[in-house]
């Protein structure tokens, strides 16, 4: 019992030590104010970043061959470029930044692009959205 009482004050002094160590180790997070002007030209370069990478993208031989395949001239989709949202234009840029080098991917991009299309043309129907100005709405 009195080994039991002995260990126990030892690991009590030893926590009384290392518990004030281990919070004064702790790092504490700074925060600054960034005014509005920083942050607005913050995220205008990165649409513009990933607008010209998206482009870019559109512009080769093998994507345009695609679009045509879907009915989609080069043009009128890089024009549909600049009416997708800034999470779209991340969504896409960041996919076409994971594809592999050997062009494995350009029809999973593509295809998101078609998707995107394609849901853009529904909200436009059902009056959720209006994108495209060759489509009613049903409301």
């Amino acid at each position: 019992m009195l080994q039991n009482r002995i260990i126990l004050k030892l690991v009590s002094y030893v926590l009384l030590v290392f518990f004030p160590l281990a919070i004064m180790r702790a790092e504490l997070a700074v925060a600054e104010f960034i005014d509005t002007a920083s942050l607005l030209e913050n995220d205008a370069k990165t649409k513009n970043t990933s607008l010209s990478n998206v482009q870019r993208f559109v512009d080769q031989s093998e994507v345009s061959a695609i679009f045509l395949s879907y009915g989609i001239s080069p043009q009128e989709a890089k024009m549909r470029l600049s009416t997708l949202s800034d999470e779209e234009l991340n969504y896409l840029a960041s996919r076409i930044n994971s594809i592999p080098a050997g062009g494995d991917g350009v029809g999973a991009v593509v295809g998101a692009v078609v998707f995107i299309f394609v849901l853009l043309i529904i909200t436009d129907i059902i009056g959720f959205t209006k994108v495209f100005p060759f489509t009613r709405s049903l409301r």
